[in-house]
């Protein structure tokens, strides 16, 4: 080959400002994507310049609950060398911050809060996220504290009952095909 390989065939990308980006983009909310340099820049439609990038990490949720006032959430990196399950505890700040706390293995330790960050609280790391939500986002904003896991969330089909509306004078009707 003439001139060697091509090392990517990405275009050449001017990304104005580098974000590190914590998302939840799949479309059941259950897998967790963490890019450490995400480029937040847009072009002049508004649409996201850098559309090749891929997460680093990529986390499937496993389970989440409330317990003793603080939110946790299991999650599963077939990759993580150390320990495939995580265990977080994780809260909302305000408005659009949330802070996490990662454990440092698949059980969250009774000292672990949202701000641990060190092996003696048995964390590795915390984080302090604020939200953001642009025009052509594929991640809708949605936050669960845990207080009630039983909770349905997804859309389900909604049958109307319309007895409600019939009167005496003029019956409706309604068919519904398939």
């Amino acid at each position: 080959i003439l001139g060697g390989v091509t090392l990517s065939p990405r275009p050449d990308i001017r990304c104005k400002q580098n974000i590190s980006d914590l998302s939840v983009c799949d479309t059941d909310q259950k897998a967790m994507a963490i890019d450490e340099n995400y480029c937040l820049s847009v072009d002049h439609l508004g649409r996201p310049v850098d559309i090749y990038h891929d997460p680093d990490y990529v986390m499937k949720c496993i389970g989440f609950w409330k317990e003793n006032l603080k939110s946790y959430l299991i999650t599963y990196d077939d990759l993580d060398p150390l320990s495939k399950y995580r265990c977080w505890v994780y809260q909302r700040a305000d408005l659009n911050r949330v802070l996490m706390s990662q454990a440092v293995g698949a059980f969250c330790h009774i000292k672990q809060d949202v701000t641990s960050s060190n092996f003696t609280e048995g964390a590795v790391v915390a984080l302090d996220m604020t939200e953001y939500e642009r025009e052509r986002d594929q991640c809708p904003m949605h936050f669960d504290d845990g207080s009630n896991p039983w909770l349905q969330t997804e859309s389900f089909i909604k049958i109307f009952d319309w007895d409600f509306f019939k009167s005496s004078t003029s019956p409706i009707k309604t068919t519904l095909q398939m």
